[in-house]
């Protein structure tokens, strides 16, 4: 009976994440706007809602805001007018930087 149950609570948790990530892109479609796809969003869904890994469940406020944040830094540098081995230099050095602090 459990796996019954075990089997209906894992489906539920992939159509929930799926339709999370498909809200994303539809979202992006309907506004024009490839920047609201964050894949990093998208990847800590899955990654709590279906796998469920203990280690990260017990830390919550860092899950939401280890992939929010590091995706606005993303975001804003790449508005930035500089060449794109800058954009990646500085992104990679703001997110570790918030890594290292929270």
């Amino acid at each position: 009976m459990d796996s019954a149950v075990s089997k209906k609570v894992t489906i539920l948790s992939y159509i929930i994440s799926f339709t999370f990530i498909i809200a994303m892109i539809t979202a992006s479609v309907m506004l024009k706007d490839p920047e609201i796809i964050l894949p990093e969003v998208a990847a800590m869904a899955i990654a709590m809602w279906v796998y469920r890994e203990a280690g990260w469940i017990r830390q919550p406020p860092k899950i939401f805001l280890a992939p929010s944040i590091t995706a606005a830094i993303g975001f804003v540098v790449n508005q930035l007018h500089i060449t794109y081995i800058g954009k990646v230099s500085l992104t990679l050095i703001l997110m570790m930087l918030f890594l290292r602090i929270i």
